[in-house]
Parts: structure tokens; C-alpha cells; sequence
């Protein structure tokens, strides 16, 4: 069977869910969302998970083709501009991070919002986050994508989403004040 009709369900429902919770982090405030995906199937008694280079392609097209921002209609919007009301934050304007596993690799996604290009290049913040890793960093635009093979893909994948959550904390865009425990996170655009 496809690497589509094997995962159909599963696909559906993680891409419903991650822009669920993207949607989350633009509610409470935050400017990045980080995710660990999970794409596998029930077979029998067991758990199957896609093939490296399906999850490859796959996480790019998710990337590329599901995650952008919709149109605001030119019409609606200056009925906005008039009223004073201001779009909806689209899920576009957050950092995302995003890391899967299948059984022999981890693959990781960055994407950076247009208008932050110039703070933070995608490939750098990959390479700097995870330089225990051996892997090629793939561009596109705004986006960065590797997948590099672990023994231990399941257990590696929260260990890798945890390292590029502390590259947010060094690039001070996530910081936490240590005499409260109060988090505090940076807004670039108002730098």
C-alpha cells in the first residue's frame, strides 16, 4: 500500500491537530509553536511508521502546501481597515518547529515568518540547535528541512524538539526570569 492510503487517517488528523495547536500559541501570545508529530498505523497487534523518504517528502509538502496563510479577500479586508479591526493572526506569522519520526530517521522542519528573515535564517537555527547531529540542512524560502538516522527515532524525537526549543531560549526569543520562574517571551517585531 501508499505511503497516503497507509496514513490517510493519521495525516488528516495530525494536520488538523497541528494547526489546532498553532492556533493555541497565537492565542496565548506566543510567536513560535514546537511540535512532535506523530505519523504511524495500526497493523495488527503492532505500530508502523512510514518510511524515511515518504516522511521526507511528506513533512515538505505539509510544510509548502498545508501551512499558509489563506487569503484575507481584498474586500473584507478594507471593510476591516474601516471598522478598526485587525486580521486574525495567521499561523504563518509563528516560528514552527516541528519534529517526526519513522523507524530509522528523525526529520525536522523550521519555518520563519517572511517578515523575520533578516533576525533568523532557517538552516543556521537548525545546524546551531542540533550540532550533536550529522545532517544536510535542505532550503526552501523560508523553510529548512533535514532528517538524519537515529537508533532510537521514538525516544530521540522529544530529546530534538527539546534542543530546538533551547535554541529559542539562546536566541533570547523565549526567555525565562529565573528570580519568579516567569516566562517571558521576546517579540522581534517590537525590538
Amino acid at each position: 500500500m501508499s505511503f497516503h492510503t497507509t496514513f490517510a487517517k493519521t495525516i488528516k488528523t495530525t494536520t488538523l491537530e497541528y494547526k489546532s495547536f498553532a492556533q493555541l500559541m497565537i492565542s496565548n501570545g506566543c510567536d513560535f509553536s514546537c511540535q512532535c508529530l506523530n505519523i504511524s498505523a495500526p497493523s495488527g497487534d503492532e505500530t508502523i511508521y512510514p518510511e524515511a523518504s515518504d516522511l521526507d517528502k511528506w513533512l515538505f509538502d505539509f510544510f509548502i502546501n498545508d501551512i499558509k496563510p489563506k487569503p484575507i479577500n481584498p474586500r473584507a479586508l478594507e471593510e476591516m481597515t474601516k471598522k478598526g479591526i485587525k486580521p486574525k493572526k495567521q499561523i504563518t506569522e509563528l516560528y514552527l518547529t516541528t519534529v517526526v519520526a519513522s523507524n530509522t530517521h528523525l526529520h525536522v522542519a523550521f519555518y520563519v515568518p517572511e517578515n523575520l528573515m533578516s533576525v533568523v535564517s532557517p538552516s543556521d537555527f537548525i545546524t546551531s540547535a542540533l550540532p550533536q547531529y550529522k545532517f544536510d540542512v535542505i532550503t526552501h524560502n523560508n523553510y529548512a528541512f533535514c532528517s538524519f538516522p537515529h537508533p532510537e527515532t521514538l525516544k530521540e524525537k522529544e530529546v530534538v524538539l527539546q534542543c530546538l526549543f533551547n535554541e529559542f531560549k539562546k536566541r533570547k526569543i523565549y526567555v525565562v526570569n529565573d528570580d519568579d520562574d516567569e516566562e517571558i517571551i521576546n517579540y522581534l517585531d517590537d525590538q
